[in-house]
Parts: C-alpha cells; structure tokens; sequence
C-alpha cells in the first residue's frame, strides 16, 4: 500500500565550536511518502521526501554547516516483525540531507494490559537501542520505555529513559516523551 506521513518536530542539543558551547534550538518538519509491504506477521515500509528546519544558534555561529533555514532530502525506512502474540519487534532507520544525519533505532515491546482488546487502552513495556551519527557527531544509547496506546483514537503517548554516550559530552542519563497520532 501507499503511505506518507508529516512529522512536525522540535530538536535541541549543545556541541563545541573551539572553547564556546554552543545550544541549538531546531524546529522543523518533514514529508514522506512511500510504500508499506505486509507479510503475514512482518511489515516493511521506505519512504522518501524533504526536510525543513530553522536552527537557531546561541551565541550565533556564522560560518555553522547548519544554522538559519535549511531545506533538504529524507530517506527513512522500518521494519516491523511480530515474533508472537502481543510482542513486536521494530528497526527504524532515517537519513537526512541536512547535515548527514543518519540515525537508527530497535525497539522491542510487549503489551501487558487488554490482551482481550476489550477495553480501550493499552500499556507497553519495552527496550530501545539508538544510534546516529554526521561527520562531527557520534551518539549510542538504550534503555527502557513505557507506551501507552489509546485504541479508538490511534493516538500514544510513551515516557523514554535510559542511558547514552556522545562524542561531545561523553556518557550520561536521558530521557524524553513521544506523542503518536495514527490516521
């Protein structure tokens, strides 16, 4: 089948620019569109589209590869296996033409309420692995996550933590919340 998605987003992060720190404020959107294929208990989709970003640097870095409006090429792919009832398995792979960025990410997760489907929530507990890197930049990171999934409105909400290393700051705790809404 066809698909596409947009995914407004909002990243912020610090890096090193010689002795100055220097904080990213980045908020943009992207467009894909592709095909999903689906196999019995296995689903495959690749996606292509563009990303926008405006990044706002402080204190300004002018002669930044990424700074102001930047407009770009996206190739996103994932897999998604469900070894067996209530468990899935999912791999999840982008790369964006606005800085090189290539990033991954491997979930696994296993419902542990509404296994009847009779109610209209749903709880996850799982494990994530990511991993992303640009020609200055290299982060790896894992740990465990809890999702819940609201069925009649496609919509989930999941709290992240765990912990990571990077090459600008070395090794530390994160955590984050996603907001999910299906169509």
């Amino acid at each position: 089948s066809l698909a596409a998605r947009v995914t407004p987003n909002y990243l912020t992060y610090k890096y090193r620019s010689g002795d100055r720190l220097i904080r990213a404020h980045s908020p943009g959107v992207y467009a894909v569109g592709g095909v999903k294929l689906s196999w019995d208990k296995v689903t495959l989709g690749l996606f292509g589209g563009a990303e926008y970003r405006y990044t706002n640097l402080t204190p300004d870095v002018r002669n930044a590869d990424v700074r102001g409006s930047t407009f770009a090429g996206l190739i996103q792919g994932e897999l998604y296996y469900q070894p067996f009832r209530a468990t899935d398995l999912s791999l999840y792979g982008s790369y964006s033409g606005t800085d090189g960025f290539f990033y991954e990410k491997a979930k696994i997760k296993r419902q542990i309420t509404n296994l009847n489907y009779k109610k209209p929530n749903n709880i996850h507990i799982g494990l994530e692995q990511f991993y992303g890197r640009n020609p200055d930049f290299n982060m790896i990171g894992g740990g465990p996550f809890l999702e819940l999934y609201h069925i009649p409105w496609k919509l989930s909400f999941t709290l992240r933590c765990g912990y990571k290393h990077d090459s600008n700051f070395n090794n530390g705790a994160y955590g984050g919340i996603e907001f999910f809404k299906g169509f």
